[in-house]
């Protein structure tokens, strides 16, 4: 689970932030010297980190970047470094960075309001110039304007695009859109609000009774495992709502991580089972974790779909394997992303960033999933280059249900 690290973050610190490259003048060199010193003295392999951070690296690298214009062109030349390390939990997030808002919403965990922002509701990556669309929120503007998985946002009213800044005033904005070889422009409204929160609802509006023959099958996504009050809502959907459910389908795709545990529990009726984690910090000192008892309680005992891809990852993850390892489930998609080590935050309140750090060595049941993931046990691909209506993914899960549950 991500602590937070050099700056322990209130309220007006946190929103302080958002304008921190506004009431301070922005200091390239002095952002790329916090970041490089927090990320050499807590990465947890130590050895890495002197063969990658050395003085003359910092040198060469600080020269090149001290003139970078604002936090984000910063960012993307320092994870450009970082990705050369091959280690996940390590990255520099800005505003321009949806991360940003989830992980400093963290420090205020019960208060999903603390950081809003203009968004449409989308998760996406950058190829080149161009953002690719990898997911879309339920209920939210991109998906109500009948955007899909694969589609390329090429410009915002006339401009480049960019997922958030482009949306900063608060007006409608029309969409360029590239869907393979065709072309179209999308109307979308975006909405204020904190992208954790967004999340929340999200999971609450993709909830849904699917029928497969004389069967009722339920279905929910969870965007993410940060917040204490989405881990208790998606129990409450889980009890409330799905509870009669003849089979259900749990989505773990896209999203982030967070702590695990309490999305296991809905399915098992004690911890009594779950795999024990071994933690090794820089000090090179393991120690096994086992999770915390919970008193037996009434859980869904019907079967169990999940559906996982390479943005399922972290503490996700650690939920694909233990579902897959009790074989309470059947996991049906693509590896995961294999993005499990314990990170720890730095932020700078004057830059305007957020830095994560691999502080932890995870292995869970002695399995160490960091670049390897967790493998489904049904593989379905649902590639970004595939523009046809629909999720394959999804349907494969429904047709694993109807085995399982014996309906034709």
């Amino acid at each position: 689970m991500p602590t937070a690290g050099r700056v322990r973050l209130g309220l007006a610190v946190i929103a302080a932030l958002l304008v921190g490259t506004e009431s301070h003048a922005f200091d390239a060199g002095a952002a790329f010297d916090h970041a490089w010193t927090d990320a050499r003295d807590h990465l947890y392999d130590a050895p890495l980190a002197a063969r990658f951070f050395t003085e003359a690296d910092r040198l060469r690298l600080r020269e090149r970047l001290r003139s970078a214009p604002d936090i984000a062109t910063l960012a993307d030349s320092v994870n450009g470094y970082l990705d050369q390390l091959h280690v996940s939990h390590t990255r520099m997030v800005t505003p321009d960075d949806l991360e940003f808002y989830l992980y400093a919403s963290m420090w205020s965990p019960r208060q999903l309001d603390t950081l809003e922002v203009f968004h449409i509701g989308i998760q996406w990556e950058r190829r080149g110039y161009a953002t690719v669309v990898t997911g879309l929120l339920e209920g939210y503007p991109a998906e109500r304007a009948g955007l899909r998985r694969g589609d390329v946002i090429v410009s915002a009213g006339g401009q480049a695009f960019q997922p958030l800044r482009s949306f900063a005033g608060g007006g409608a904005q029309v969409l360029t859109v590239r869907r393979g070889q065709r072309s179209m422009v999308v109307r979308v409204q975006p909405v204020f609000a904190s992208p954790m929160r967004s999340m929340l609802e999200a999971m609450r509006a993709s909830l849904r009774r699917i029928d497969l023959g004389t069967h009722r099958v339920g279905y929910l996504h969870v965007w993410t495992c940060l917040s204490p009050v989405i881990e208790e809502e998606f129990q409450r959907l889980v009890r409330d709502s799905l509870a009669t459910a003849d089979g259900i389908v749990l989505d773990l795709r896209g999203g982030t991580g967070g702590d695990w545990l309490g999305f296991l529990d809905p399915f098992f009726p004690d911890r009594a089972g779950y795999a024990a984690m071994t933690v090794t910090g820089r000090a090179a000192q393991a120690q096994v974790v086992r999770p915390d008892p919970l008193a037996p309680h009434p859980c869904y005992a019907g079967p169990l779909v999940a559906l996982i891809d390479e943005g399922t990852r972290s503490g996700k993850e650690a939920i694909a394997f233990e579902l897959k390892r009790a074989k309470r489930a059947r996991l049906v998609g693509v590896t995961t992303a294999g993005a499990f080590r314990g990170g720890q935050f730095y932020a700078d309140r004057e830059q305007g960033y957020i830095l994560i750090v691999a502080l932890n060595h995870l292995l869970l049941d002695g399995q160490d999933l960091e670049g390897r993931g967790v493998a489904p046990d049904v593989e379905v691909g649902f590639p970004l280059e595939g523009h046809a209506p629909g999720d394959p993914q999804l349907e494969r899960a429904l047709l694993e249900m109807r085995r399982r549950l014996g309906t034709r």
